[in-house]
Formats: structure tokens, C-alpha cells, sequence
């Protein structure tokens, strides 16, 4: 099978990454800024087409946005409607996810919102 995964350009004009973790009732995002060494800002939201345009409206106030998230039994409505408002989207296969050496897999929350 040919890999069709596609790079989202790393440029001056884009203004924060967002990393999502997007299960069937939430989505947990993390915003890093690109002049920003870490992440500044971590949100739980609905997994919904309203939710999801309500955040993403607002994140839109600091500049161009990229996001990025895991493919999964989701399916792809969230690409769509991110693609749809003008904002790039990486959907990326879970085995090429970077893990660090011992990571036990995923979490929920945990891969995007630090324990408390």
C-alpha cells in the first residue's frame, strides 16, 4: 500500500499547532503557539460540529491554526469540518505516532493534559 500522508508545511505564517485527541463524546486539544517553547493552553471540549467550531473560532483570533490528530473510529467529519472553516489537517496513522521508548500506548487525557 503507498503512504499518501501528506506534511503540513511547517511556515512564518502558521500561528499555533493543535494537537487534538478526539474521542467519540470529547476532544482534548493542546495549543502550542509557534514562538512558544511549550504548551500554553489545554481544552476539553464535546466532540461536536458546534463545540468544535466554537473553539476553533476562538483559537483563530491568534492566526493561522494546524491541526493534527491520530486517525481513529472516529472517522474523518472532524478533518472535514476543519479543512471546511480554511485550516490545514493532519490526520496521522497511530503507528506512525512518535512515542518515547517505554510508553505503554495511549491514555485519554493523559496525551494531552498534564496529571494532576
Amino acid at each position: 500500500m503507498e503512504n499518501t500522508t501528506t506534511a503540513i508545511p511547517v511556515s512564518s505564517t502558521v500561528r499555533c499547532f493543535v494537537g487534538l485527541d478526539v474521542h467519540k463524546l470529547t476532544i482534548y486539544a493542546a495549543v502550542l503557539p509557534s514562538n512558544a517553547p511549550q504548551v500554553t493552553e489545554r481544552v476539553l471540549i464535546s466532540n461536536t460540529p458546534e463545540a468544535v467550531a466554537k473553539m476553533v473560532e476562538r483559537l483563530a483570533r491568534q492566526g493561522v491554526l494546524s491541526f493534527v490528530y491520530e486517525a481513529g473510529p472516529t472517522g474523518y467529519a472532524l478533518h472535514r469540518q476543519l479543512t471546511a472553516m480554511g485550516h490545514a489537517c493532519a490526520v496521522i496513522a497511530p503507528a506512525f505516532t512518535p512515542r518515547r521508548p517505554g510508553d505503554q500506548g495511549l491514555s485519554g487525557a493523559g496525551d494531552v493534559l498534564p496529571a494532576n
